[in-house]
């Protein structure tokens, strides 16, 4: 005894996979700082700055040590033009 089964033909696809999916975003090339060697330091913050940091952060949409590195260099090069003046 013999038993056949039917398969339906799955219905076809509405676009092509390719319409549909989107390439990723090129990153730009990483900045020449990122290849001089760099030092680690470590800061305590009062846990309301660290809070309002990271809250900047997220709406720049940039990490924290871009963000600090930043700071920092226009705070030091502000130090080093008082201590020129």
């Amino acid at each position: 005894m013999s038993k056949t089964v039917a398969f339906k033909q799955p219905p076809a696809a509405p676009q092509a996979a390719e319409s549909w999916v989107k390439p990723t975003p090129q990153l730009p090339p990483a900045p020449a700082q990122e290849l001089i060697p760099m030092k680690r330091l470590t800061v305590e913050l009062p846990e309301t700055l660290h809070t309002r940091l990271k809250i900047e952060c997220v709406r720049r949409r940039r990490q924290a040590y871009e963000v600090i590195r930043d700071i920092l260099e226009k705070a030091v090069a502000d130090l080093e033009a008082e201590h020129q003046a």
